[in-house]
């Protein structure tokens, strides 16, 4: 049993892991995406139904919570033409309480910097930084994890 868990553990670090160093790689592919400008055609508040994640394995039925998003939409130019994006930030999605702040800081017909990849410019985003000490501390994280299940085992 004991190594069940343990087996079990680091199937799931080893998927966190995997997943931070996917991000990882994917922020330092966007550091070399061509830089262009861009305007802002929407920008709004956008409410989604998100399923509520249950305590009780046994419900059958799914719960939603109506949450907000920031919808923004822009335009810029390329060498092939002009594209179209929505992605703000290489992170992921705003989080709820971002939501104000985002939208202030692309208002609609703003003029924005905006980041492409030259081989694909459908991945574009406004910004391409993420918090350093947030992939550190989830780093550390993952691997106290790791060493923590390996402490498990042998005792």
């Amino acid at each position: 049993m004991k190594y069940f868990l343990f087996a079990i553990a680091m199937a799931f670090d080893l998927f966190f892991l995997g997943s931070l160093f996917a991000k990882f790689r994917e922020v330092n592919a966007a550091k070399r995406w061509r830089e262009t400008s861009g305007r802002i055609l929407t920008s709004r508040v956008e409410v989604r139904r998100v399923q509520r994640s249950s305590d009780d394995a046994d419900t059958r039925t799914a719960t939603y919570d109506l949450r907000n998003f920031a919808a923004v939409t822009y335009v810029f130019d390329t060498p092939n033409g002009v594209q179209r994006g929505s992605r703000i930030s290489i992170s992921g999605e705003i989080v709820e309480k971002q939501v104000a702040e985002t939208l202030e800081r692309y208002p609609k017909n703003a003029k924005v910097i905006v980041y492409y990849d030259p081989d694909d410019p459908k991945r574009c985003v406004l910004e391409r930084t993420v918090i350093e000490p947030a992939f550190k501390t989830f780093f550390i994280v993952g691997i106290g994890f790791a060493i923590a299940a390996c402490l498990f085992i042998v005792s």
